[in-house]
């Protein structure tokens, strides 16, 4: 998995304000980041950083642990297939 931002390399002045749609367009235009495996990457740390968002600062009430509810399994559904896509394109670049 990439950890993507505590590398990324953004030269903005400290007055313009970026939002984040703004500075995700400009990470994927790189040219170090320019590959469907990066973007696959980048999709899945993006997901599992809102699951676990969602699991730690906003549980919902059920199952075992209490962090279980209807919108931690949702994004669990999506986190599952983001790592598919994701091996899909490794083994895409692997060929």
């Amino acid at each position: 998995m990439i950890e993507w931002m505590p590398k990324v390399k953004i030269n903005y002045l400290k007055d313009i304000k970026m939002d984040f749609k703004d500075i995700l367009n400009d990470l994927l235009k790189q040219p170090e980041n320019d590959s469907p495996k990066f973007r696959a990457e980048l999709v899945e740390n993006l997901v599992r950083t809102v699951y676990n968002f969602v699991k730690t600062e906003r549980p919902e009430g059920e199952g075992l642990d209490g962090r279980d509810g209807p919108e931690r399994r949702g994004l669990a559904e999506v986190v599952d297939a983001a790592i598919d896509h994701k091996f899909n394109m490794l083994e895409k670049s692997l060929k």
